[in-house]
């Protein structure tokens, strides 16, 4: 569809935390779906909300997936999620579908939502609902509990998108979106660990025991940063390119009864990136074995070649489409990208939510998350070799 901001209308919803009542008004008087029937907010994700819907309308009954963005996300970030969404299901070549947005009675995309409590505007789009199974809670898929078969049909899923995203051209530009290019990324990091850092210990004096532990793990964590951002400027140019999920846990892919991958969601943060980083996310989250009690990580490393090659036989099961079978340079490279992108799974996302007053930030909260990016990243530093040997075999 074209996104024309000329039907782009507004509401204000005063209260965070009971937006319901809100958000059956916004899809009644907003969109040719019908009368609500029920609504329900699944508490999914930390920063954007999202809910069930089902609606009435001539006399049939369907239900959707709906959504409220967080007050980070711009109009032109929707703009790119929702194209994304489209041209993935005009390319798809596999089994994996993603929900599509329905417009608004005049022909919008979305609904700007003025949030007086947090003074930001928030964009709500409502979209397909999508059937298919979870790989269960994240105790049954994460923490290296997840079964063979599983993360054998997780590999495949993230293979189908790639394969699917692939070549997509955003109607945004970087400069107009919230979309940083992995260079760019890398010198956030540093200012987060460093200057951000600083101005959140001034602004948010509740969090001590968190600012404690950045603040001691700091020295190190940029003596590595150094080190990988080096190291990753100087074979940037051998390394593949795709539209990545950037978000992909295995909570995000969906699955038929046979384990067939069939649904994919939250592409909000998906963008034109390295394919190392989806491969390196999906095992960080997959097969640390996290201990957050012992503050101590252990991964077994064959696992995580099993899981490489399991994405590599899912595109030649496809015929070898773009973006192909991972290389030796990417292989090669996996545990050094693995580096960079735990310390933006540990230590800038959930800085981020301090920076952007986001009320999921807690001591709590970013003492988990942290020390599953520090022990992730020094099992990786103490196993390095073994990681690169295992994989070049």
């Amino acid at each position: 569809m074209e996104f024309n901001d000329d039907f782009l209308r507004s509401v204000t919803i005063e209260k965070q935390a009971d937006t319901l009542n809100d958000i059956a008004e916004i899809v009644e008087n907003f969109y040719d779906l019908g009368s609500v029937e029920h609504i329900e907010q699944i508490h999914i994700g930390e920063t954007n909300f999202s809910y069930f819907v089902t609606l009435a309308q001539n006399g049939s009954v369907k239900k959707y997936f709906a959504q409220l963005y967080n007050g980070g996300k711009s109009l032109a970030d929707v703009k790119h999620e929702l194209a994304l969404r489209e041209y993935f299901m005009r390319n798809r070549k596999t089994s994996l579908k993603c929900a599509l947005h329905y417009p608004t009675k005049d022909g919008g995309y979305t609904v700007k939502c003025y949030c007086p409590e947090i003074k930001r505007e928030r964009y709500f789009c409502i979209f397909d609902f999508l059937e298919g199974d979870s790989l269960g809670s994240r105790d049954e898929w994460a923490f290296g509990r997840m079964k063979e078969e599983k993360y054998k049909a997780y590999a495949t899923g993230i293979a189908y998108y790639h394969i699917g995203a692939y070549g997509f051209k955003s109607p945004v530009s970087y400069k107009e979106s919230s979309n940083m290019s992995f260079e760019d990324e890398l010198k956030a990091y540093k200012s987060m660990f460093t200057d951000e850092l600083a101005k959140m210990k001034e602004k948010h004096s509740d969090l001590q025991e968190a600012y404690r532990f950045f603040t001691d793990y700091q020295p190190r964590l940029l003596e590595l940063l150094e080190k990988y951002t080096e190291r990753y400027e100087a074979n940037k140019n051998d390394l593949v390119m795709c539209t990545a999920h950037m978000d992909p846990g295995a909570n995000n892919y969906m699955f038929d009864k046979n384990l067939r991958p069939v649904g994919v969601c939250d592409l909000d943060w998906s963008q034109e990136h390295l394919r190392l980083f989806d491969i390196t996310w999906a095992i960080l989250e997959t097969f640390c074995e996290y201990d957050f009690e012992n503050l101590r990580t252990n991964m077994n490393i064959d696992k995580c070649v099993d899981f490489v090659n399991a994405y590599n036989r899912a595109i030649e099961n496809e015929g070898n489409p773009l973006p192909g079978k991972m290389i030796e340079k990417e292989k090669e490279m996996l545990p050094e990208i693995f580096q960079l992108v735990a310390m933006r799974f540990g230590f800038y996302n959930p800085l981020l939510l301090i920076a952007t007053d986001n009320p999921t930030a807690s001591d709590e909260y970013e003492l988990y998350w942290g020390n599953w990016g520090k022990t992730a990243i020094e099992f990786v530093e103490d196993h390095m070799e073994e990681f690169k040997n295992k994989l070049l075999v």
